[in-house]
């Protein structure tokens, strides 16, 4: 192993008209400060062999006062000198040296360990930076370091001499000048320095992507599914991206102080594993690509090409690219950044002319038009099935794009910016909130950049290039990766009919056990109450539902929330007819469902052109529920209101791939409480009070906690208790604390948590009362239930709420009871069936090391497997 050292020099003399900047000396504070890296030098047990140095005086000076032991190598050519140079030194140093000090000038050292470290580091005066890297001196090139400190120099001004008005002109010996006692140690972090929280919500959720990418692994699970898999973990770390780190980039500008390092510390720690997962991540695409091409589907690089092929993809390119796609050429500051958009990938392209004469360019692919996969046509001396990515098709083009520029030589690496999606608007809910939000949603793409991978074979001057035109400030998170990012598109890779093993089938949804055979839903609904678990059953019951009451005679109204909508909505296909057949309807559509803001702001206005009365919430407040309510005129004086309540979106698109429930009932007391919802978000101003549902942020936290406390009062009192929760997320401090407090008094908490788990079950204070699993399999686990024993009389409620801060408080949520007890007793074995998984389940610890549970001597029980046995079972008997 082998240490960089890179030091920037210390504080020097101001420039001036006079004296050139390359002959300015270190001040007195300056030689301190140097000196007293000398001594941290020592303390980190940092010994260098070698220094190189600039042969400018400032950077001359620190090194002999920082490395007094050791005769510096200085050179005129190091000051103001490009990565590339410093590589070259690097390149000719002998093997018996372990440890070489490089000291020199800004921007040139932050170039520099951007160069070998594919990270930033901000390099105040007489900073220090220290990578390691493994192999020979010959071999050190871009991205092959590691950054694994970054130490500061010292914050307080050393003494000034005692005659301020002369200054020593030559330098004094490290004895000579010692900083005042009131000077601050340099400070340091490393990875055993970040004092990072293990059940951060960041990291935990970062934890989950590592359970969605094991099954990407699992030899079980075919190819093309694996594939499915890689996506999903590259589109879940650009949200990440984009939402959280954003979120976290944008309070570290508001903040100072303490808060203000523990963030950057966090930053860190958020760097290390999301490298790590991306690393994983391309790993395991090229195993699946090895796996591929021995069933007969190759994924082809540039290489690959045959020359049919690769005059087929410059045909390719000119008849169905080239029209979609953005050249960029003017790389200049003040249009670059405006110009990129988030989390696209983008060529940069380096290009060569005979005379030596080098430019640079960048290219988005038009992979929104023409998919990021190309399937080459058969040839008779090649079998199988030849698919190559669409960058490796423009990179074949590359002459024919830029040759009319006189450019001979081509070289195309690969880049994604992703930018923060923090949104600001003023003025919530105003008569031209729609307006505004849709103008907020346009600067978006003009957000902070908070990270940038690239190519890791990308050279060293393109990419500081890239840096300092794009204007990337410290907390900006550079990642060097792979030849291709955006492995989401993976999820769009082609299915060859040819190859139908590749790809596990779909089942068909079954039936449910009542609805599917009633001549009227609604009928049915108010007979009793019906549970529907999605996809299990076919979501185009919800949407008979909603078809039905558009043309029943006695439907006087139809009111229902919206949050994220299908791209052909059937549901608001049906709303649309209900107004036409004279129906009332209100429909809330949420506006800031997270990247789906445009797609809902374009459903309210079909809505309303329609004749819909539309809101968009409260302000300050998301609108989450999942609640319908069909109105109808009563029938001897009682009404048969049906409300609908769910724990998923009413999107028919994502209904197939999410595990969901939903309750239809025709129970009063719940009907009233969902008319009062709806109330509520048409004149919040009034209060209304809710006897069945769970609200939030009215009431739901503190129901909640009592619900809790009554399970620790059972345990003291010797009664049943125990309470089961399946959750996406599970991270308010209030709820935490109280489940950690039952947990201690002797109460069974068992939990199925798909994401994010702020606390650690595996405590010794928690007396083995407490275990959490994650259940990661084809579907995505989407379900909110919650079931307390309640003294051996259980109630299980369901709802659109995460035990998260933000759902309490900034959210309007519903949790609605189940009230029918054959349905509590159905949904209590399907919480029983999750909570024995040994298949696909993982252990939520604090180590979040995803361990697999083992079925052992047991038998293999695997959730999503059983679950639909059970749903078929049901369906059989007719119950």
């Amino acid at each position: 192993m082998k240490r960089i050292l890179i030091l920037r020099h210390a504080k020097a003399e101001a420039a001036e008209a006079r004296k050139k900047d390359y002959s300015r000396r270190l001040v007195a504070e300056g030689r301190a400060a140097a000196a007293d890296m000398a001594s941290t030098l020592a303390d980190l047990n940092l010994r260098p062999q070698f220094v190189l140095s600039s042969a400018a005086p400032r950077a001359a000076e620190t090194a002999r006062l920082a490395a007094p032991n050791v005769a510096a190598k200085k050179s005129k050519h190091l000051h103001a000198a490009p990565p590339e140079r410093w590589m070259r030194r690097l390149n000719k140093l002998p093997e018996s040296v372990h440890t070489v000090l490089l000291v020199g000038h800004n921007p040139e050292c932050e170039e520099l360990i951007l160069a070998l470290s594919g990270r930033r580091a901000h390099m105040k005066k007489c900073s220090l930076a220290v990578l390691e890297f493994k192999g020979e001196w010959k071999s050190v090139a871009p991205a092959g370091a590691k950054l694994i400190r970054h130490v500061h120099a010292p914050s307080s001004a050393a003494a000034k001499p005692a005659d301020s008005t002369s200054t020593p002109t030559q330098p004094q010996p490290p004895s000579a000048v010692k900083p005042p006692r009131s000077a601050k140690r340099a400070r340091w972090t490393d990875d055993e320095a970040m004092e990072v929280p293990p059940q951060n919500r960041e990291l935990s959720w970062l934890s989950f992507n590592g359970r969605v990418l094991q099954e990407a692994s699992d030899p079980d699970v075919p190819p093309l599914d694996q594939l499915m898999f890689l996506g999903i973990v590259s589109a879940n770390l650009d949200e990440f991206f984009r939402v959280r780190v954003g979120a976290l980039e944008a309070a570290l500008r508001r903040v100072g102080g303490k808060k203000a390092a523990e963030t950057r510390d966090l930053f860190a720690a958020i760097d290390r594993r999301a490298s790590a997962l991306q690393r994983q991540l391309e790993h395991r695409a090229l195993e699946i690509r090895g796996a591929l091409a021995r069933r007969g589907v190759r994924l082809l690089s540039e290489e690959d090409f045959t020359p049919a092929e690769r005059e087929f993809c410059r045909d390719y390119c000119s008849g169905r690219v080239r029209a979609g796609m953005t050249v960029l050429t003017n790389l200049r500051r003040s249009t670059l950044s405006r110009a990129i958009l988030t989390d696209n990938v983008y060529l940069a392209v380096t290009m060569e002319s005979g005379k030596g004469k080098v430019e640079h360019a960048l290219i988005r692919p038009p992979s929104d038009r023409v998919g990021r996969f190309v399937r080459m046509p058969q040839s008779p001396r090649r079998r199988g099935v030849r698919v190559a990515w669409l960058d490796d098709v423009i990179r074949a083009a590359l002459p024919d794009i830029f040759g009319h520029l006189g450019f001979k030589r081509f070289a195309a690496h690969t880049v994604k910016l992703t930018r923060s999606a923090e949104l600001e608007v003023d003025d919530e809910f105003s008569p031209r909130f729609a307006e505004r939000f849709a103008g907020a949603l346009r600067g978006r793409e003009r957000g902070e950049f908070v990270r940038l991978i690239y190519d890791r074979d990308i050279p060293a001057r393109t990419l500081a290039k890239l840096v300092k035109r794009l204007r990337l400030n410290r907390h900006c998170i550079l990642s060097p990766g792979g030849r291709y990012h955006n492995l989401r598109d993976l999820r769009d890779f082609p299915r060859p009919p040819e190859r139908p093993e590749l790809l596990r089938p779909r089942p068909d949804p079954l039936p449910h056990p009542v609805l599917n055979s009633a001549v009227s839903l609604l009928d049915a609904c108010a007979a009793r109450d019906q549970l529907m678990h999605f996809p299990y059953h076919d979501f185009s019951l919800i949407l008979k539902l909603l078809r039905e009451a558009s043309m029943d005679p006695d439907v006087t109204a139809i009111q229902m929330t919206a949050y994220r909508l299908a791209r052909k909505s059937g549901v608001v296909a049906a709303l649309v007819n209900a107004l036409r057949n004279g129906k009332k309807v209100f429909c809330m559509v949420e506006p800031r469902a997270r990247f789906d803001e445009e797609a809902n702001l374009r459903w309210a206005r079909v809505l309303e052109e329609a004749g819909a009365s539309v809101t968009h919430g409260l302000a300050g407040h998301k609108t989450h529920a999942k609640a319908i309510l069909i109105s109808r005129k009563p029938r001897r004086g009682k009404a048969r209101d049906i409300a609908v309540l769910g724990t998923g979106n009413f999107n028919e698109d994502s209904a197939r791939i999410y595990s969901d429930l939903a309750v239809a009932t025709a129970d009063e007391e719940i009907a009233r409480d969902v008319s009062s919802f709806f109330r509520v978000l048409r004149d919040p101003a009034k209060a209304h009070r809710f006897k069945r549902l769970l609200v939030s942020p009215r009431d739901m936290r503190d129901e909640l906690i009592l619900m809790i406390r009554r399970e620790a009062e059972n345990a003291a009192a010797g009664k049943p208790c125990g309470i089961r929760l399946k959750l996406n997320n599970l991270s308010d401090p209030k709820l935490m604390r109280e489940l950690e407090k039952a947990a201690a008094a002797g109460v069974p908490v068992r939990m199925v948590i798909r994401g994010v788990l702020g606390l650690d079950p595996d405590r010794p204070e928690w007396n083995g009362n407490m275990r959490a699993v994650s259940v990661i399999d084809s579907l995505l686990e989407h379900a909110r239930v919650m079931i307390f024993e309640n003294g051996g009389k259980p109630r299980a409620l369901i709802g659109s709420a995460d035990w998260m801060r933000r759902n309490m408080e900034r959210r309007l949520e519903i949790c609605a009871p189940i009230l029918d007890r054959k349905l509590l007793a159905e949904l209590a074995e399907i919480m029983e069936i999750q909570l024995a998984d040994n298949v696909k389940a993982r252990v939520l610890n604090g180590a979040q090391d995803n361990r697999r549970l083992s079925p052992g001597g047991a038998r293999a029980r695997r959730a999503q497997a059983e679950t639909r046995e059970y749903y078929r079972r049901a369906a059989a008997e007719g119950k």
